[in-house]
């Protein structure tokens, strides 16, 4: 809006243009650069805190990864009558605490909650023992009908 009122008043000023013009320039100038800041603003303000907590998961998500020796990819599985979220196991690094633990590719971790509360828990547990329960076979069939065990995973500090 104040953008437009200095347009309009520059050009309605037609006597005084020469010695308005440079003056209103620089107003112009600063208006944009308002404009810029406030959009930064913004952004840093919402989209910044979204960017930053999807950050921190995937940094978080790494880290557990790395230190238990797996390779995790979220999936959907059936469970009963609902479909349900589940870690599927892609990767198992030899010698590594999920290798030690007996963890497989090709298993699933079925999750009592949701991914992020799942990887939460194993990122805050550090330096404790975490009882998962693994399905063999559940991307192809029902939870129900597959190969259950439990698995103690301990996570180092």
């Amino acid at each position: 809006v104040a953008f437009a009122a200095i347009m309009f008043f520059g050009m309605a000023v037609t006597g005084e243009r020469t010695r308005l013009l440079p003056k209103l320039d620089v107003l112009i100038v600063r208006l944009m650069l308002a404009l810029v800041i406030l959009f930064i603003g913004t952004v840093l303000a919402g989209g910044g805190t979204a960017a930053y907590q999807v950050w921190a998961r995937l940094r978080m998500e790494r880290a557990v990864e790395k230190n238990l020796g797996l390779s995790l990819q979220q999936v959907q599985i059936v469970h009963g009558s609902r479909v349900v979220t589940g870690l599927h196991i892609t990767g198992v690094t030899s010698g590594g605490i999920a290798h030690q633990a007996g963890l497989q590719m090709g298993e699933v971790i079925v999750l009592e909650g949701t991914v992020a509360e799942t990887i939460e828990r194993l990122y805050q547990d550090r330096g404790k023992a975490v009882d998962l329960n693994i399905a063999t076979g559940a991307l192809t069939q029902s939870v129900e009908n597959c190969p259950q065990r439990s698995v103690t995973l301990a996570i180092p500090p």
